[in-house]
């Protein structure tokens, strides 16, 4: 009974470890899917670089260079990055709520339509 448990244990252990790295990668797999993980967000005199760490499901964590941290940036608020299926890209707070939506525009820019004012782009970097 002891020699079971243990097997069951380790098994756990092992499914465990593997959805862990699975979450973690997948960030690189959006990226090999077509959709970018860097990205310029652009607000006024406020340019600053965002890009997607750890995913889990269709949001991932989101990395801020230090100019998007002060008060005047529109993604200070933000601690994560959703990219959906429909092409629009949404950041969000830590409880899931929206900070700007994105939607797609010409190329590899995306403009914000929530808030209305002022208006953000977010532009792909290779």
């Amino acid at each position: 009974m002891k020699t079971m448990i243990a097997a069951l244990v380790a098994t756990t252990a092992v499914i465990a470890t593997l959805s862990h790295g699975m979450n973690e990668n997948s960030g690189a797999a959006r990226a090999e899917a077509g959709k970018p993980s860097d990205f310029i967000l652009i607000s006024g005199t406020t340019e600053c670089r965002i890009s997607q760490g750890a995913a889990r499901e269709k949001i991932a964590r989101l990395n801020l260079d230090p100019n998007c941290t002060g008060p005047s940036s529109p993604a200070s608020q933000a601690a994560m990055i959703e990219q959906n299926d429909d092409g629009t890209i949404d950041l969000l707070r830590q409880d899931g709520s929206a900070v700007v939506r994105f939607a797609a525009a010409e190329g590899d820019t995306h403009i914000s339509y929530e808030p209305l004012s002022p208006l953000i782009r977010l532009v792909a970097v290779d």
